[in-house]
């Protein structure tokens, strides 16, 4: 296991630990979500979350896992930004360079040859 594989079992961990804040109802999840009026999606985000770091986890499944997390957290970004509140959705963007830099180092797309 290289250190990117291990980049993209980080982000895996990240994914299933927020997605578990949305189904114990954290108060900080909660009070987003009602704040941004979606608090009615709460539960499919999780499940949305939590089924792209299963997928991600899973070599065989991974490509799906990725287009599925990368779709979920640029809408993670889009809300808060939509109500003027970037910084919020600063962390979603930022899991979502790291997955995507995990998966492009994996599949060798950084490698230059002589």
């Amino acid at each position: 296991m290289n250190g990117f594989e291990i980049l993209i079992w980080v982000c895996c961990l990240v994914l299933a630990a927020s997605s578990i804040g949305k189904f114990l109802k954290s108060k900080s999840t909660v009070s987003a979500f009602k704040t941004w009026n979606v608090d009615q999606y709460r539960l499919l985000a999780g499940v949305v979350e939590l089924s792209s770091a299963i997928s991600m986890a899973i070599p065989a499944t991974r490509p799906y896992g990725v287009l599925v997390g990368s779709l979920y957290l640029g809408c993670a970004f889009a809300i808060p930004l939509s109500h003027g509140e970037w910084k919020k959705g600063a962390p979603a963007l930022l899991v979502a360079g790291l997955i995507w830099f995990g998966w492009l180092s994996l599949n060798n797309w950084f490698v230059v040859s002589a």
